[in-house]
C-alpha cells in the first residue's frame, strides 16, 4: 500500500478550502479487475478519503525502432549526379534583413449626418422609362414616357443636364427599337451638335457603330471624328468600314476607300458588296489586274447565289466589262452570258456583248443578238445603240444592204425621238418636270407616250439605280409614319383592354369582400387593380406623347420627302440629259457609218466585177456550242433566254484578202 497525497482546492458557493487528502490503493485485498465512481468513498475529515481499488495490469508494448535519416543538402537534392559544388555555397547572396513595419496610423473616425436626397419627379420618370426599356424591353411605353420627360427640355437643362442628353439618347434607341430609323438618326445628329463629356461621348460613339446602317454616307464626316475621339476599335465593324468607303470614295480619298474595303472580313455579309466597290476602287487607281483578281474569287460563290440577285448581276457586269478594257474579248463575252435576263442590267449587257463579238471578229454572233432585240418581244424597250451595233456587223460581213437598212431604221425611229426630247429638254429646265416623268409611268406604265415622250425612254429614266435607290429612301421614309400610326392605334387598343381589366378586379375584390375573404387575398388582388389604373395613366399619357412625336416627325418627313424628290428629279433630268447626247451621237455617227457602207459597197462591187472570188469564212472565235447556237432568218418567236447565243444566217462575202484571220482570244 502508497499513499498519492492530492491536494484539492474546493470552491463552493461562499468559501474557499483547502484539504489535504489521502487515496489508499490496495492492490492486494481487492480482487476487482476494474473499479467505478462507487468504489471511492470520501469522508469529510482530512486523511480520511480511502478506498480499494484494484488496477489491472498494464500490456507493456515494444517501442518502434529508430529510424535515422541521413541528412540531405538541398544541393543533393538538385544535383541528379548527387555531387556538391561546396564553392558554390559562397555566392549564395545575404537575405538583407527586412526593416520594421511602421505602427499603422489610425484616425478617429468623425461621422456626420446629411441630408437625404429624394429622387425627384424627372428622375423617377427616367427610372421607369430603363425599366420599360431594359427589363421589360416595351420599347414604345420607355419612348411614351420619355417624350413626355423632354417636353419641358429647356427646364430639363437648366436643372439636369446629365439626364436630358441620357433621356435623348434613351428615346433614340427605344425609336431604332421599333423601325423608326429615320427618328433615331435625327435624333443622334441632334445629340452629336451638343457639348458632350467623355462617357457620354463614348456612349454615343457606340451607338452608332451598332446602328451604322441607319445613318448616309455624307454623315460620316461627323461621324468619323467622334468615332476617333472616343478610341473605339473599328477594324471588326464590316458596316462601319463600308459606310466609311462610300463617303471616302464621294471625297476623292481612293486610298482610304481601299484600305477601308480590304479590311471587310471575307465572313461578313457585306463582303460581295465590298469587293464590287473595292474592284471599282482599283479601277479607277488603275489596278484593272486586282480588280479582276479580285472579283475572279467570287465566281464560284456566286454560282449558288439567286441569279436574280443585283449584288451578283452587277459583279458579272463588271467583270466582263474589265475583260473587255484588257482585250479579253472571248472571257468578256463568255461573262456576259452569266447575267440573269430578269436583272436591269441584261439589255444593256446584251449590246456590250455584241461589241465584244465585233472586236473579235464574231461579226455573225453580233449581229444576229441584235437582229433579236428588234423583234416584237422588245419593241417597248429604248435601244437605239443595238441599232447601230448590228449595222456594224453586217458591214463587217460585207451585207451591205442589210446594213444600210438597219441604219436607215435606225434614223426613221429615233430622228423624230430625239427633236421631242429636245424640245421637253427647252421647255423644262426645272427638275420637277422629270420627276413628274417617272410618277406618272409608275402610275401607268400601259402608256404609249408619256407628255409626249415615248414610254420606252421613259422607262429607261424610271428604272436607272440613281433614280429608284432614292424612290426606296422615300418609300422608307413613308413607312416610318405608318410604324406612328401603328403605335398609337396599339396604345388606343391596350386602353380599352386595361380598363376592362380594371373593372372586372374591382367585381372580384367586391365579392371576396362578400365572402370574407382573407386580408392576404384582397391585398393581392387590390394591387392588382393599382397597377392596372398606373399602367392606364401611363398609356394615357404615352398616347398624347406619341401623337405629339407623330405630328413632329410628319413636319420633318414633309421635308425630307422635298428634299429626296428634288435628288430623285435631279437623279432623272442627269439621266436625261445623258441619253439626249447619246442618241445625238448614234444620229450623228449615223452618217459616217452610211459613208463607210456606200464605200464599202462600191469596192465590193468592183471587186465582183474584176471576177473576185468569194471564199468561205472560218467561223470566229466566239461561235457558241453547237446546241447554244441558232442561225436563223426570223421566222417565228423570239425565246429570251436564247438571247446572246443567236447567229445571223447570213454569210461573211467579203474578199478574202480583205480579211484578217483571228488566231485567238486577244
Amino acid at each position: 500500500m502508497f499513499k498519492i497525497l492530492i491536494i484539492f482546492i474546493l470552491i463552493s458557493e461562499h468559501t474557499y478550502a483547502q484539504l489535504d487528502l489521502t487515496i489508499n490503493f490496495n492492490f492486494l485485498s481487492n480482487d476487482k479487475k476494474n473499479f467505478t465512481a462507487q468504489d471511492l468513498i470520501v469522508s469529510s475529515t482530512p486523511n480520511a478519503f480511502a478506498s480499494n481499488i484494484h488496477i489491472p495490469e498494464k500490456k507493456i508494448l515494444t517501442s518502434p525502432k529508430i529510424v535515422k535519416i541521413p541528412k540531405i543538402t538541398l544541393l543533393q537534392l538538385a544535383n541528379p549526379k548527387n555531387q556538391i559544388d561546396v564553392s558554390a555555397l559562397a555566392n549564395i547572396p545575404p537575405a538583407p534583413t527586412l526593416s520594421r513595419i511602421k505602427d499603422p496610423d489610425i484616425k478617429p473616425v468623425e461621422a456626420s449626418t446629411l441630408d437625404l436626397a429624394e429622387i425627384s419627379e424627372t428622375e423617377y420618370k427616367m427610372i421607369q422609362a430603363l425599366i420599360f426599356y431594359e427589363l421589360h424591353k416595351k420599347y414604345d411605353v420607355s419612348m411614351s414616357l420619355l417624350i413626355e420627360l423632354l417636353k419641358d427640355s429647356a427646364g430639363l437643362k437648366k436643372n439636369a443636364h446629365s439626364i436630358d442628353l441620357q433621356a435623348r439618347m434613351l428615346y433614340a434607341e427605344s425609336a431604332n427599337a421599333l423601325g423608326l430609323s429615320k427618328e433615331y438618326r435625327y435624333k443622334i445628329l441632334q445629340l452629336m451638335n451638343e457639348n458632350l463629356g467623355e462617357f457620354m461621348s463614348t456612349k454615343l460613339a457606340q451607338s452608332i457603330l451598332k446602328n451604322i446602317q441607319n445613318f448616309k454616307s455624307s454623315d460620316l464626316k461627323k461621324i468619323n471624328k467622334l468615332v476617333t475621339t472616343s478610341n473605339l476599335d473599328i477594324s471588326k465593324n464590316d458596316n462601319y468600314l463600308y459606310k466609311l468607303a462610300k463617303h471616302s470614295i464621294a471625297e476623292g480619298n481612293l486610298t482610304l476607300a481601299e484600305n477601308s474595303l480590304s479590311g471587310i472580313s471575307p465572313t461578313s455579309k457585306l463582303y460581295m458588296d465590298a469587293v464590287l466597290l473595292l474592284a471599282s476602287v482599283q479601277y479607277r487607281k488603275g489596278k484593272v489586274d486586282a480588280a479582276i483578281a479580285k472579283l475572279e474569287k467570287l465566281i464560284p460563290d456566286i454560282e449558288a447565289k439567286n441569279k436574280k440577285d443585283l449584288v451578283r448581276n452587277s459583279i458579272i457586269a463588271t467583270l466582263a466589262r474589265l475583260y473587255f478594257q484588257k482585250a479579253k474579248y472571248k472571257q468578256s463575252y463568255l461573262t456576259y452570258l452569266k447575267i440573269d435576263r430578269s436583272s436591269a442590267l441584261w439589255l444593256q449587257s446584251v449590246m456590250e456583248q455584241a461589241w465584244a463579238q465585233i472586236l473579235s471578229g464574231d461579226h455573225i454572233g453580233a449581229a444576229g443578238n441584235m437582229f433579236s432585240l428588234h423583234t416584237e418581244v422588245f419593241k417597248k424597250a429604248y435601244l437605239p445603240e443595238s441599232y447601230v451595233v448590228r449595222s456594224v456587223g453586217y458591214l463587217n460581213l460585207c451585207q451591205y444592204g442589210d446594213a444600210l437598212h438597219v441604219l436607215t431604221d435606225l434614223d426613221r425611229r429615233f430622228k423624230n425621238i430625239l427633236e421631242k426630247l429636245t424640245q421637253f429638254q427647252s421647255e423644262n429646265t426645272n427638275v420637277q418636270p422629270y420627276y413628274s416623268l417617272a410618277k406618272t409611268w409608275f402610275t401607268n406604265n400601259n402608256q404609249g407616250e408619256i407628255n409626249s415622250l415615248p414610254r420606252s425612254f421613259v422607262a429607261e429614266l424610271a428604272t436607272h439605280p440613281s433614280f429608284t435607290q432614292v424612290q426606296v429612301r422615300i418609300n422608307a421614309a413613308e413607312e416610318e409614319n405608318s410604324i406612328f400610326d401603328k403605335l398609337i392605334s396599339d396604345f388606343s387598343n391596350s386602353e380599352v383592354v386595361i380598363k376592362q381589366n380594371i373593372t372586372r378586379l374591382k367585381n372580384e375584390v367586391e365579392t371576396l369582400k362578400n365572402q370574407k375573404a382573407s386580408p392576404e387575398i384582397l391585398a393581392r388582388n387590390e394591387i392588382k387593380v393599382l397597377v392596372n389604373n398606373t399602367e392606364l395613366q401611363i398609356i394615357k399619357r404615352g398616347t398624347s406623347g406619341l401623337k405629339r412625336a407623330r405630328a413632329n416627325y410628319s413636319s420633318r418627313l414633309e421635308d425630307e420627302k422635298q428634299e429626296l424628290k428634288s435628288e430623285a428629279a435631279q437623279a432623272i433630268k442627269t439621266r436625261y440629259n445623258e441619253l439626249v447626247v447619246s442618241l445625238g451621237k448614234l444620229l450623228e455617227q449615223e452618217e459616217i457609218l452610211a459613208y463607210e457602207i456606200y464605200s464599202g459597197a462600191g469596192e465590193h462591187i468592183r471587186y465582183q466585177m474584176a471576177n473576185g472570188k468569194i471564199n468561205d469564212r472560218t467561223p470566229a472565235v466566239l461561235t457558241p456550242e453547237e446546241k447554244k447556237s441558232y442561225k436563223w432568218k426570223f421566222r417565228g418567236e423570239v425565246w429570251e433566254d436564247e438571247i446572246g447565243h443567236y447567229r445571223s444566217s447570213l454569210k461573211n462575202v467579203c474578199a478574202s484578202d480583205n480579211i484578217a484571220k483571228l488566231k485567238g482570244d486577244q
